[in-house]
C-alpha cells in the first residue's frame, strides 16, 4: 500500500507519535535547505532564514558552472 500525506499524518495523530517540529513552521519535506525539488517559494524562505548557507550555496553553484565553462561542459543555467 502507498501512503499519501494525509496517511501519514493521520497515523501519527492517531497514535501520538512525536514528529520534527519544523512541519509545524509551514515545512512539507525535509532533508536538505534550499532543495531545488521544494520549489522557488521553500528556497527564497530558507535562504531568508538561513543567509550563511545561502552565501554558500550561491558559492558553490558559482564554482560548478565556472568549472562547467572551463571544461566546455554544457551550461543550461542563465542565472
Amino acid at each position: 500500500m502507498d501512503w499519501i500525506d494525509e496517511d501519514v499524518w493521520e497515523y501519527i495523530n492517531k497514535y501520538d507519535l512525536d514528529y520534527c517540529g519544523l512541519y509545524d513552521d509551514g515545512h512539507d519535506r525535509l532533508g536538505c535547505i534550499m532543495c531545488p525539488m521544494g520549489g522557488k517559494k521553500n528556497m527564497k524562505k530558507e535562504a531568508e532564514k538561513f543567509p550563511k548557507y545561502y552565501q554558500s550555496y550561491k558559492k558553490a553553484i558559482g564554482k560548478m558552472l565556472e568549472t562547467r565553462v572551463e571544461k566546455c561542459l554544457k551550461k543550461k543555467w542563465v542565472n
